[in-house]
């Protein structure tokens, strides 16, 4: 655009001490009336450009969860990295809570370098801070980033350590995911007996503490496991994930279920229940921002292409 290019020509011929003051300038009038709609990604840029380290950390930290709940999550993780610039001037909790939020919008992304780094960083301020819940939550996460690079054994050893962690502590929904993360991986590597038994575990702690979202994961994984053996029941097990995780406004959950009952119909050579269940994916993947899944519903939806 013309008035793209002009507004950059302007702003590489300025010296950069005149600019951070515009920076500054702009920042302080956009900021006085405190009543006006705040554009927070605009006032992020200019804390940045200004070189206000209080401004970056006010409006940039709230731009990225803005950005995060819209579903922006490539700009949520790049709000989150300018924060984490002046990661010096935050508590360790405060950094730790920040590494885990950019570590997820990175791997959302298909960034898993830099989730697998922020996650490891996000995980070692926990142990610091004794905070075991939290410690082993991130540890569960982290095994995920891990095995989508194909580091599995990794991911399992991280797995099996957050699982050690939490259950030293009350039952949570910690525990739970824990559980049922570790059955996904059995899952990926198609070991039934495992997948079953981390999935019951899963499900015993879903009905103590009445969490719909881990039994809805662990559900999936016993309809997936059933679905690759060719059970026939495996499609209502897929239609009843789908149904609850919807309902319950899952909107990933619901989205996993229906990549999984994709990959279980395409190796039945049911295409036409592929099809429709991978359009439903890529639907949601685009609202949500959900780039990594959307890559796996493109591969299949290729896979399907490709056998028809």
């Amino acid at each position: 655009f013309r008035h793209e290019l002009a507004r950059r020509a302007v702003a590489d011929a300025t010296p950069a001490h005149r600019q951070r003051a515009l920076h500054r300038r702009t920042l302080a009038a956009l900021t006085s009336p405190p009543a006006r709609v705040r554009d927070l990604a605009r006032l992020a840029h200019h804390a940045e450009s200004a070189g206000d380290v209080d401004a970056v950390l006010r409006f940039a930290d709230a731009a990225g969860r803005e950005a995060a709940q819209m579903g922006a999550h490539r700009e949520a993780a790049a709000h989150y990295a300018s924060v984490l610039r002046h990661a010096a001037a935050l508590g360790q909790s405060a950094r730790a809570d920040l590494l885990e939020r950019r570590a997820r919008s990175c791997y959302l992304t298909d960034q898993n370098t830099e989730a697998i780094e922020a996650m490891q960083q996000a995980a070692r301020l926990y142990r610091q801070l004794g905070d075991r819940r939290r410690h082993g939550d991130a540890l569960r996460q982290l095994s995920q980033f891990l095995w989508c690079p194909g580091r599995t054994r990794e991911a399992m050893d991280r797995a099996r350590r957050a699982v050690e962690a939490l259950e030293q502590l009350p039952v949570s929904p910690h525990l739970g995911m824990a559980y049922s993360n570790i059955a996904q991986l059995a899952l990926n590597a198609e070991d039934s007996e495992q997948t079953r038994r981390w999935s019951a575990r899963a499900r015993e702690v879903a009905d103590a503490i009445g969490d719909v979202g881990i039994d809805v994961h662990a559900r999936t994984n016993l309809a997936t496991i059933a679905g690759l053996a060719g059970e026939h029941t495996a499609r209502a097990q897929f239609d009843a994930c789908v149904a609850t995780a919807d309902a319950a406004g899952l909107d990933e959950h619901m989205t996993r279920a229906l990549v999984n009952r994709a990959v279980c119909a395409i190796r039945r050579h049911e295409y036409a229940d592929a099809t429709q269940a991978l359009d439903r994916a890529e639907d949601v993947c685009r609202e949500l921002g959900h780039e990594l899944l959307l890559f796996y519903v493109r591969a299949y939806q290729s896979v399907v292409g490709l056998d028809t």
